[in-house]
């Protein structure tokens, strides 16, 4: 009988180690209406590439970059940013992101008539590289599940400590037969 008790505690502890690695695996949530492009793309050493985003006012812009490898840079800025930075003025970026190897960007768009530039380098950095490019829209906003993880990482932690008190009863009744 003792023996059972020792098996539910792991059983639980398990359980609570489970919950635990959901919570912390929870990302940003976003549905994609429609995919707006998607391509492969074999980016040759010293070579960029820009892919101009249109879309309309309260959606969202969804950009997931897949490089199967490090060395590419990623930029995503409105196109009014995009054309100083190609004259070498100063200028701002969304994001702005150095050696990725895998990224996808979620970005509220709330001006209306406004194109961003989806711009990809592998100036100076790597030989060839193949990169994946997907770009979505969706009308509604991401949304980050932080009632979700509250609620995991309690439980866990919860069942964390039932499995420990558990475990603890069931060796004391077995030590003591």
């Amino acid at each position: 009988m003792e023996r059972r008790i020792i098996y539910l505690g792991i059983a639980v502890l398990i359980v609570g180690i489970y919950a635990l690695l959901i919570a912390q695996s929870l990302s940003t949530i976003v549905n994609v209406d429609e995919w707006i492009y998607s391509r492969v793309i074999d980016l040759l050493e010293n070579e960029t590439y820009a892919i101009e985003v249109y879309a309309d006012s309260n959606t969202t812009i969804i950009v997931n970059v897949i490089t199967y490898g490090h060395c590419i840079d990623f930029k995503f800025m409105d196109k009014m940013n995009y054309e100083k930075f190609l004259i070498g003025e100063e200028y701002d970026s969304i994001i702005d992101i150095e050696h990725t190897a895998n990224y996808m960007l979620t970005y509220w768009n709330s001006e209306a008539n406004r194109t961003h530039v989806a711009f990809l380098s592998n100036v100076g950095q790597c030989l060839e590289k193949t990169v994946e490019v997907k770009i979505g829209i969706s009308k509604t906003q991401p949304r980050n599940p932080t009632e979700e993880k509250a609620i995991l990482t309690k439980v866990g932690f919860g069942m964390l400590a039932a499995a420990f008190w558990t475990v603890m009863y069931g060796m004391l009744k077995e030590h003591k037969s």
